[in-house]
């Protein structure tokens, strides 16, 4: 049970304080120097948008610039701040990780005999 516990607060501990939202595939509502999360044909890439022309987008994916044809995107997700993930959830999962903790650890009462 403690090795569930730990890899339960690992995971909450790598969580991240962002969140993709759906956007549009519209050049006029893209922001450059954003994050997007960028759907292709075949894979999807988290990039930073450098520019935009009429049938492509600049990316950069690992420090690499690359180009993306509008045609081959299928879906955008853009990068926003979640105050849930920031501040509500961590309380929230500090306290799980305790209650549960104290529930599988309890204290072994001993009641014995005492003699006179």
């Amino acid at each position: 049970m403690k090795n569930l516990l730990l890899l339960l607060s690992i995971s909450f501990l790598l969580q991240s304080c962002f969140t993709y939202r759906e956007a549009d595939i519209n050049p006029s509502t893209m922001i450059i120097g954003e994050k997007y999360k960028i759907k292709t044909n075949h894979k999807i890439s988290k990039v930073i948008l450098k520019s935009i022309s009429d049938s492509s987008i600049v990316v950069i994916k690992n420090w690499k610039e690359q180009q993306i044809p509008f045609k081959e995107i299928t879906n955008i997700r853009k990068r926003k701040f979640s105050v849930v993930k920031t501040i509500v959830l961590p309380p929230i999962v500090a306290a799980t990780i305790v209650a549960l903790f104290i529930i599988s650890d309890p204290v072994e009462v001993r009641t014995g005999e005492i003699g006179f």
